[in-house]
């Protein structure tokens, strides 16, 4: 008989992030897709030791995640990313890398899963992609996972959990989110979701709602500036062509300044423009759901909310509280956590 576990994923338009409860591993990588040619897929095989970021699963063969680069990959945005031909391989991918390196040949999963409020009515259909058998081949040897059952919560919600709740799912004693209103503001990779809280946690689900606006477009824009404005020193280094490693754009995005060996590119007026139009956006949205006056707190949420706090702090001014969900360096866990203690909680209450 299969072992039994929880497994949490939010496939996120930018990133996919995951976590598994049991060994509290948490990871994330580009919510990218490669379906690979046939010939492709056996000539992998043919290698013996098959390249991490390669899966086949039931057959097909997959490059995932930064490894899709190199392929024609897809990266769907919103709904269309609850097929098969998607969905599959990023969670197959997800799970090889939390259980694919123990001796556990086969698991049955109940997958609890993060999806964005204007995507509600396409929750069966992320459920149907998600149930059922998994054969996974990887460079871990072939798994079988069963995904039996699948809970799914909207973004923002998470985030407020991991705010109000401890890993266990109870409240926690140092935050007073029940005599409070409070407007969750996840910014996340493509769009910024808001979820209204009432006094006593009473959630309006129909009063949910989200904007095309996030980080990943400064993120586009920012190394385009580079590449323009310091192409010389860039031809210098020899590092004029190629992606730019991910992690220095980030770092850019926070210290204002991109850094590549000796190298350091002053970026904190670009960065500062494109941050502002971006706050703007976002306030233009809290506006509409009534101001930050009519909130107690605003919760920041998402892989982009501790970056753009700042910027709706001097906009909204002291008297508006603002609080991260998580600590800034895990900001983008915050709503798959939070994900696991809505869950926990739930199963305290019966």
């Amino acid at each position: 008989m299969a072992k039994k576990t929880k497994f949490r994923i939010d496939t996120g338009n930018n990133d996919t992030k995951y976590h598994d409860p049991l060994t509290s591993t948490k990871y994330y990588f580009p919510s990218l897709v490669a379906e690979l040619p046939e010939h492709k897929t056996r000539e992998i095989m043919a290698r013996g030791n098959m390249p991490d970021g390669f899966v086949i699963v039931n057959g097909i063969g997959y490059a995932v995640g930064d490894v899709a680069k190199n392929h024609s990959f897809m990266r769907l945005r919103g709904s269309a990313r609850y097929t098969p031909s998607w969905y599959k391989p990023v969670l197959a991918y997800a799970l090889d890398r939390v259980y694919g390196g123990n001796n556990t040949k086969s698991l049955t999963i109940e997958l609890g899963a993060m999806f964005p409020p204007q995507d509600f009515s396409m929750y069966p259909e992320l459920e149907a992609s998600a149930l059922g058998d998994y054969e996974v081949i990887s460079n871990n040897g072939t798994r079988h996972y069963t995904v039996s059952d699948v809970m799914g919560l909207d973004e923002g919600l998470g985030a407020f959990c991991t705010a109000w709740l401890t890993e266990q799912g109870t409240p926690r004693k140092n935050v007073k989110f029940g005599q409070q209103t409070v407007l969750v503001v996840d910014v996340g990779g493509y769009t910024t979701d808001i979820v209204p809280i009432d006094a006593g946690c009473r959630i309006d689900t129909t009063a949910m709602g989200s904007v095309l606006a996030g980080v990943q477009d400064i993120k586009n824009d920012l190394e385009g500036f580079i590449r323009t404005e310091y192409l010389d020193v860039l031809k210098n280094a020899r590092v004029a062509s190629g992606a730019f490693p991910v992690a220095n754009i980030e770092q850019a995005l926070h210290t204002g300044y991109y850094t590549f060996g000796k190298h350091q590119l002053d970026v904190r007026s670009f960065v500062d423009q494109q941050a502002t139009r971006l706050a703007n956006e976002v306030y233009s949205l809290i506006n509409s759901y009534g101001g930050a006056m009519s909130y107690s707190l605003i919760l920041m949420g998402g892989g982009g909310g501790a970056f753009l706090q700042p910027y709706l702090n001097s906009m909204f001014g002291d008297s508006i509280e603002f609080q991260l969900a998580l600590k800034a360096d895990d900001m983008r866990y915050s709503n798959v956590l939070g994900l696991d203690r809505f869950f926990n909680m739930l199963g305290l209450v019966g």
